[in-house]
């Protein structure tokens, strides 16, 4: 987790589009990473156009409250606008600005179906500014889905675009985002080329400036070359006073990694202990525990136990934290994700109800008329003779066809509403088993988390024990302290306290089926309930391997289950 350029440097790719077209002067690695939605002020005084303008920047601000559902109902109506005054530059502004709301909810496929749309529209009918914009787009939506080669393909386009068209700064900006995807796919010297590309056009002093030194840094380091990357690190550090927070702490915790490696600890230690400082100063959680985690490693390697467990214990504290926002992102996710499938459905579902409406009003004219003329043809031929009758006749009985296809269509449509209350059904049980998923990874977590945390006090303790000299008054109180840390029966307590909130009632129905399994036998059927590993529960467990699957193996038995049949599933369907 310690310090991946690509990471942050990606986090780069949304800066450069701003409400008016025109690049931003100052970077910040706290903003999300987002593709350029690209708004521009409208200049032409037509009142359609006026009002599409206002309804794409309240889909943004809409949007960028997370709320996507009400962000593309703006967005369509204003698309809707841009159709019908055959604008397109309203096309492109509302489609990217959709495809947008589709990639921040994570829907990817979707997402890049709208922006090849509106790279079809930039390239036919708008100047290059616009293609420029949507090859960023199209290349962060294949970076996020992992296809990084594509990636790499769209965002070269972008940087060569930039430079043809002299947007320097842009051009800057993509070509450090182009070299942090050669340093992901191990191609160093093609990032250190990129990187002296790009630095022609940053500023010096700007933030785009230092972050292609950092870039270069770690290419080197990637590379082996520790000696080149300190040299440029340490620079940074000590002589560049005007870093901006972001860019320090991620300069110093760099620092610090590149000298563990060379075995500098006391020197790696100083440093990361001023980028834990720098990060606290700026509530940067992730740069913290990347910090403290690198001070455990290196304390460890000084054989200082005590710092190395304090650093451990703090580690998990932020882990905890960053856990914590990892699942109300995950939540914020799916609710966007309930949001854009609700829409959608409620827009087929308005698209139905107006077509059956033309058609009920089809038919009701097509009736009236057929009234008034039988009405009319009736008194005037009330003479004519039996043939005549017969024909009106037959048109009643073309009536009544049409009434019955009528009540036909109605049933129709009550078939398809159940149907669709059945896959929302559906929907709702998927997310609910996601989250009884999420629960249990939690729960698993803090489980192997305590049994991490145990093994480390162990192993402190071995060492105390083994250290050449008499065990003084201080060392048999520092091991009574550590021993009095291992609370195993605490841990099992709360893991059974967390696990009954998720799944109420199962170790009751367990114990009423089998109530010959013994404690041992519950802990394990526990494990098995939350799809824990078999490396993972042995650990648990504190067994071997082999052990773990000898008492599955009685488990099994006692259950009172056949050979061939798994045990898994009889536990997951308790």
């Amino acid at each position: 987790m310690i310090f991946k350029l690509s990471y942050i440097t990606l986090l780069l790719i949304c800066f450069a589009g701003a409400l008016s077209g025109s690049e931003p002067d100052n970077h910040s690695i706290s903003l999300p990473e987002n593709p350029e939605h690209f708004v521009e002020e409208n200049l032409s005084e037509q009142s359609p156009v006026v009002i599409a303008d206002s309804l794409i920047r309240k889909g943004i601000d809409l949007r960028n409250a997370k709320k996507i559902k009400r962000s593309l109902e703006y967005l369509n109506k204003a698309l809707d606008i841009g159709k019908e005054e055959d604008n397109a530059r309203l096309r492109f502004l509302a489609i990217n600005n959709i495809g947008l709301c589709y990639y921040i909810s994570s829907e990817y496929a979707k997402a890049l179906d709208h922006y090849l749309k509106a790279f079809q529209i930039a390239i036919r009918d708008l100047p290059a500014k616009y293609e420029q914009t949507i090859l960023n787009n199209i290349a962060i939506v294949y970076n996020a889905d992992g296809k990084k080669e594509k990636a790499l393909h769209f965002f070269k386009k972008a940087y060569e675009s930039a430079i043809d068209l002299k947007m320097f700064k842009k051009a800057a900006h993509y070509g450090i985002n182009l070299a942090t995807l050669y340093n992901d796919l191990g191609k160093y010297d093609t990032a250190r080329n990129m990187l002296e590309s790009a630095m022609k056009y940053t500023e010096p002093g700007s933030d785009n400036y230092y972050y292609a030194r950092v870039s270069l840094a770690e290419s080197y380091e990637f590379a082996g070359n520790l000696e080149k990357a300190r040299k440029i690190l340490r620079q940074m550090v000590d002589k560049d006073t005007d870093l901006s927070g972001d860019v320090s702490v991620f300069a110093h915790n760099r620092l610090a990694k590149v000298l563990h490696q060379m075995g500098h600890y006391e020197d790696a230690e100083k440093i990361a202990l001023k980028g834990a400082s720098i990060a606290k100063s700026i509530n940067d959680i992730n740069s913290q525990y990347d910090a403290y985690d690198l001070l455990s490693q290196i304390s460890k390697k000084r054989n200082d136990y005590k710092k190395a467990f304090a650093y451990l214990q703090k580690t998990r504290e932020l882990s905890d934290t960053l856990q914590y926002l990892k699942n109300q992102e995950k939540l914020s996710e799916l609710q966007g994700k309930f949001e854009l499938s609700k829409y959608e459905y409620e827009l087929e579902a308005a698209e139905e109800k107006y077509a059956s409406l033309q058609k009920f009003n089809t038919i009701m004219i097509i009736s009236v008329i057929l009234i008034a003329i039988l009405a009319i043809y009736t008194v005037r031929v009330r003479w004519i003779n039996m043939r005549q009758k017969n024909s009106l006749l037959q048109k009643k009985e073309d009536i009544s066809a049409l009434e019955l296809e009528k009540s036909q269509a109605q049933q129709m449509a009550l078939e398809q509403e159940l149907k669709r209350n059945e896959e929302r059904s559906a929907l709702n049980e998927k997310l609910l088993r996601e989250e009884i998923e999420m629960k249990n990874r939690e729960i698993s977590s803090k489980a192997l988390i305590n049994a991490t945390k145990n093994d480390t006090i162990h192993q402190v303790i071995d060492q105390i024990e083994q250290l050449d000299q008499k065990e003084d008054q201080n060392i048999r109180a520092l091991k009574r302290e550590l021993k009095g840390t291992i609370n195993i029966e605490k841990d099992w307590n709360d893991f059974v306290v967390h696990f009954e909130q998720i799944h109420e009632g199962f170790f009751q129905r367990l114990q009423d089926q089998h109530p010959n399994l013994n404690n041992n036998d519950l802990r394990l059927v526990a494990y098995l309930r939350i799809n824990l590993g078999s490396k993972e529960i042995a650990r648990l467990l504190n067994i071997t391997p082999a052990s773990y699957r000898k008492r599955k193996m009685r488990l099994k038995e006692k259950m009172g289950l056949e050979r061939d049949e798994n045990v898994e599933k009889y536990i997951y369907n308790l």
